[in-house]
């Protein structure tokens, strides 16, 4: 009989249905996935519009994206990654792990508010797992998007799971990949590039700059600003680079320094690497 339980137990995984979503400048993408072993996209659909500047620039994209939920089938579970556009990270001491939960917040908040002021608090901040040690990245991200997108996904009767940043999602991607001493993570996006330095997957520094039409041309004087801040000189730190909307490869125009390993989304049935580059975004957490 338990045998007959564990076969009955897989059969029911695999036939759960939920939804994945992205939300990025002048765009949003939607996709109904099927749980299993092999996950399957069912159906994907995507919208995009101009993108607008100001306090609240993702609000066009949230309208985007309600259009799309809109047509969405009710019940299902609802998972959505956020652009880095809307994000902001920061490196933080990792707190010893009895610190009470409200300490760390309140230590996250000083953190930002150091860089970014009084605007932290109309933030929601969280962190990646707390580490014994080392720092962590923590993020940043408008508390009116969240509530935002539990309203949108509210009214076409779906539930939010989570709300994921990209560049952690990409990281957690790629993190199992490094084995290197010495590290750079390297996630683009159309007009954004994060960059993190690494040393023994201790983070070292993390970075955010404007991605130009050019960024593979830049990308090389990027890394080697990020190798000279780490007083990397005489290292040769492996550079991972996840950048699925550049199907090209890039060149390395300083072999010397560093190796490029670039990391791709992972196989998925209904999915094209090559055609599909505008629901990269919201796959990178399945």
């Amino acid at each position: 009989m338990a045998k007959l339980h564990w076969k009955k137990l897989i059969v029911s995984l695999s036939l759960t249905d939920y939804y994945c979503a992205s939300i990025a400048p002048g765009s949003a993408a939607l996709l109904l996935m099927r749980r299993g072993w092999h996950p399957i996209v069912l159906k994907k659909s995507c919208a995009s519009g101009v993108a607008q500047a100001g306090d609240s620039p993702w609000l066009a994209e949230l309208g985007l994206l309600e259009g799309l939920l809109s047509e969405a089938r009710r019940g299902l579970p609802l998972n959505i990654v956020i652009s880095n556009h809307y994000m902001r990270y920061r490196l933080i001491p990792a707190p010893p792990l009895s610190m009470p939960d409200a300490d760390v917040q309140a230590l996250m908040q000083h953190c930002f508010r150091e860089i970014y002021g009084d605007a932290v608090d109309n933030w929601q901040i969280r962190a990646n797992p707390l580490p014994d040690g080392g720092d962590v990245v923590a993020c940043a991200v408008d508390k009116a998007l969240m509530e935002g997108l539990k309203v949108a996904a509210g009214k076409a009767g779906l539930k939010l799971v989570s709300a994921q940043p990209y560049f952690m999602n990409g990281y957690n991607a790629t993190c199992r990949l490094i084995d290197s001493a010495a590290a750079c993570f390297v996630q683009v996006e159309s007009g954004r590039m994060i960059l993190g330095i690494m040393s023994n997957k201790n983070w070292l520094g993390l970075r955010a700059v404007t991605a130009s039409p050019q960024w593979q041309e830049e990308l090389p004087t990027h890394i080697a600003r990020e190798i000279l801040l780490a007083g990397w000189e005489d290292t040769n730190p492996t550079v991972f680079l996840h950048a699925p909307e550049a199907a090209q490869s890039v060149a390395q125009e300083d072999a010397r320094h560093w190796q490029m390993i670039r990391t791709f989304t992972r196989p998925i049935a209904g999915y094209s690497p090559q055609h599909d580059v505008s629901y990269a975004m919201a796959l990178s957490g399945v």
